[in-house]
């Protein structure tokens, strides 16, 4: 595997060389706004590779890397480095609330967690990952008769939020 590593590296460092064949690209589904800024790029310098982009949640995207089927991931960084693999940080993720202007967070630059088991919210659920398992089990205690509407559909999500009755929180 080290040899096949050092050869792929060789290869694209030596343009004269044409590269082909696919690519597999697992991205945690949350990711896949930004997939682009990556995709794009690497096919204008590399026009003969195929990219597969398949998207999952980080369990799935690893078993992807464990099982050879990704040869790469864009996903959450373990706090433990894996043995066999190389990353690194593309991005630091920032999360942000869309209220309305009528809304009492309107205007405010932060919102604590504690705040947020008071209102509807539209989120995406726990085994997507977005948010640490602490926030989940936080918001999970919410005030009796606060609805919530989970989906990992970012069209669905989209569409409940545009009623005005749900705050969105991505």
């Amino acid at each position: 595997m080290e040899s096949e590593r050092t050869r792929l590296h060789q290869e694209l460092r030596d343009r004269s060389i044409q590269i082909g064949g696919t690519l597999r690209l697992g991205v945690m589904g949350t990711s896949t706004p930004f997939t682009s800024v990556f995709t794009i790029p690497f096919l204008r310098r590399f026009p003969d590779v195929n990219l597969r982009v398949i998207t999952g949640t980080p369990f799935v995207i690893q078993q992807g890397i464990e099982e050879l089927t990704h040869d790469v991931a864009i996903t959450f960084l373990e706090d433990k480095p894996q043995r066999y693999l190389r990353s690194q940080e593309l991005y630091t993720q920032q999360y942000y609330i869309f209220a309305a202007r009528s809304s009492r967070f309107a205007g405010r630059s932060s919102v604590e967690w504690k705040e947020l088991k008071e209102v509807p919210l539209c989120l995406y659920p726990a085994e997507t990952q977005v948010f640490g398992s602490e926030v989940y089990e936080m918001l999970d205690a919410r005030a009796a008769g606060v609805p919530r509407m989970e989906t990992n559909n970012m069209f669905v999500l989209v569409d409940h939020v545009r009623t005005g009755n749900w705050l969105p929180n991505t």
